[in-house]
């Protein structure tokens, strides 16, 4: 019995053994012609070895192999822009933001939320359809580490008939970081509106994909919000490289095209795996593209 026990604990421990030894470490080497290229050229990077999974880092934004990490960035900003349609307007819509506001869309809520007007930021509609907000600068609400509430505020002062109206076509939050690279954040069917009236909610704002609608009450007065989701733009998503082959394709060499001028990182990751077992090799290049 004791022979079959170190015999069986042996054989195992020659299979772990084994299993272990089963990804050999990448062998795995990257040359270019030149390290100095011009905008457009083609950049053709020749691989020797042969591993399992190549993936690349160009070293652009999105695809930078030192923020591959990176979730928190503490210099992004936002910043929003829309079109929009008045018709009647007697200065009833108001534009506001909150870093307070607890994102349970009910009055009472709205109301104990600290709002900043920033009206005056915006070009708004005078009749005219799809006037241009201008871009909005949200740079002092961005960093605080709170969510940032974006809300459309129509709030009558005289009860008339026909009411002013309200469209608006098309809205874009946007994330710019200390760069000036712009990432979007939403859009008008993203932007995750909801509608909170503190009077006369038969005229609430009317939500769908294409617009936000406000058609003010003929009979009495309005205070009408819809309000965006929070955004949080110090929260990104790790950069990300691109996949160029895997286990069942050979690559001797992969071309890429920098558009932008300036120095470059660029990471390649071999890898061999088996299973969950992997090993891998980085292997990078400094690129200077000039204009």
């Amino acid at each position: 019995m004791k022979k079959y026990v170190l015999y069986s604990l042996v054989t195992g421990l020659l299979f772990y053994s084994c299993s272990k030894d089963r990804v050999p470490p990448p062998s795995f080497e990257v040359s270019t012609e030149s390290l100095e290229y011009r905008v457009n050229d083609s950049v053709t990077f020749n691989f020797k070895g042969n591993p399992d999974i190549i993936s690349f880092f160009p070293g652009t934004p999105g695809a930078d192999y030192e923020y591959r990490n990176r979730t928190i960035k503490d210099d992004n900003k936002l910043r929003v822009q829309f079109t929009s349609l008045s018709q009647r307007d007697e200065g009833d819509l108001r534009i506001l933001v909150s870093t307070d506001f607890s994102g349970k869309y009910d009055s009472a809520s709205v109301r104990s939320a600290t709002w900043t007007d920033i009206t005056n930021r915006a070009v708004l509609s005078k009749e005219v359809d799809r006037t241009p907000s201008g871009i909005i600068d949200l740079s002092e609400f961005s960093n605080t580490g709170k969510m940032v509430y974006f809300a459309f505020r129509y709030a009558s002062n005289v009860v008339k008939s026909p009411n002013s109206r309200w469209v608006i076509r098309t809205i874009n939050f946007e994330n710019v970081d200390g760069d000036g690279n712009v990432l979007p954040l939403a859009n008008m069917v993203t932007a995750g509106w909801q509608a909170v009236s503190f009077k006369n909610a038969s005229a609430n704002w009317s939500i769908t994909s294409a617009q936000l609608l406000m058609d003010g009450g003929r009979t009495e007065l309005d205070d009408d919000w819809v309000i965006s989701k929070g955004f949080d733009v110090r929260t990104v998503e790790p950069d990300r490289p691109v996949g160029l082959k895997n286990i069942a394709i050979g690559m001797t060499s992969y071309t890429y095209v920098y558009t932008t001028p300036g120095q470059y990182k660029a990471v390649f990751i071999a890898r061999n795996q088996y299973e969950s077992q992997w090993k891998e090799v980085a292997k990078e290049l400094i690129i200077t593209i000039k204009p």
